[in-house]
């Protein structure tokens, strides 16, 4: 932030002379950036717009002089890191991207994230190795190894879900991190980075294609299409319900799970849910023949689609038999 002898100063200039504090501000803010502190570059120039939004040479010279700036201090390294990511981005975009950018380093063996965790982190490799790792039936399987160029975590990046493997790492790393917060602050200046970030993430290869080639596809229990209502009830830590009973629509169903799908108006409240256990009670039922279920089950994914639809998915805690999925089945196709 300008210091107090700056803003004892401008206070002074505005009072005599617009023009004259116009230049002095143009003059601080290419002062700011040569020092590198482009944080207060920016805050000086938002008080240059609001003394004088009509001093548009100014205004529009200090923006280009900021983003000349900040481009000239990026780390060349790290842009030869992922050049197609970046070759695909403005000259603004790829600014806003490299400083929404925090850094960290892992110690070999250090955990990333454990399967099963909420992360709100996507990771650059800078420098070293990590490994991906699943836990199949209390098993823990090596996935693959991931170096310097490549991204970790872009499913629970993007999609609100919980950690479908986890990430340790394989000797001393060093990563550069965006935080999902930090999008916001996109939406303006760059509306089109997120899309283009998440479009080169879906270029790569996904957790899904390799649990599939390694034959520990995660969704290999039988999912059955079903239609009703479910009432469920969110649990505290201590295991008892909390809040207000809600009802979803159901959508389908294993020995494993079940998803279903809900309203929700405001996307962080849905999100609340990712994590979290649910009681779940429902009840089918044709002709004379009726199938209850109830559950304890975690919140492992909720997807958005349009006009306020979500989709949650919930891990059942202890399975169902087979012959409750195969009843339900049955009372679903005779329905």
């Amino acid at each position: 932030m300008p210091n107090a002898k700056d803003e004892s100063l401008f206070t002074k200039y505005v009072k005599q002379n617009t023009e004259a504090t116009v230049k002095m501000m143009f003059e601080s803010i290419v002062r700011l950036v040569e020092e590198g502190a482009f944080d207060r570059a920016e805050v000086m120039r938002n008080k240059l717009i609001e003394l004088d939004p009509m001093a548009l040479t100014e205004i529009i010279r200090t923006g280009e002089i900021i983003e000349e700036g900040k481009r000239e201090r990026i780390d060349s390294n790290h842009l030869e890191g992922w050049t197609e990511l970046y070759r695909s981005l403005t000259k603004e975009e790829t600014n806003t991207l490299y400083y929404s950018l925090k850094e960290t380093t892992y110690q070999t063996n250090e955990t990333v994230y454990r399967q099963g965790d909420r992360s709100d982190r996507l990771y650059f490799i800078n420098h070293g190795s990590l490994i991906v790792l699943y836990n199949h039936n209390g098993r823990e399987v090596v996935l693959k190894r991931l170096n310097r160029g490549d991204v970790a975590g872009e499913h629970s990046f993007f999609c609100d879900t919980i950690c479908t493997t986890s990430l340790v790492a394989f000797s001393l790393t060093h990563v550069s991190y965006l935080e999902r917060a930090a999008m916001k602050s996109w939406k303006e200046k760059c509306p089109a980075l997120r899309s283009k970030l998440l479009d080169y993430c879906h270029q790569l290869e996904q957790v899904e294609d390799v649990l599939k080639k390694r034959n520990l596809d995660r969704r290999l229990m039988r999912r059955v299409g079903i239609s009703g209502r479910a009432v469920f009830r969110v649990l505290g830590l201590s295991g008892q319900p909390i809040g207000t009973a809600f009802k979803g629509e159901l959508s389908d169903i294993s020995v494993g799970g079940l998803s279903f799908w809900l309203r929700i108006t405001r996307s962080e409240n849905a999100r609340l849910l990712l994590g979290r256990n649910l009681t779940v009670q429902c009840l089918f039922a044709r002709g004379n023949t009726q199938k209850q279920i109830e559950q304890v089950g975690r919140v492992v994914a909720v997807r958005s689609y349009p006009f306020g639809d979500y989709s949650v998915h919930i891990k059942f805690l202890n399975l169902l038999e087979e012959s409750d999925v195969a009843e339900m089945e049955r009372l679903a196709k005779s329905g």
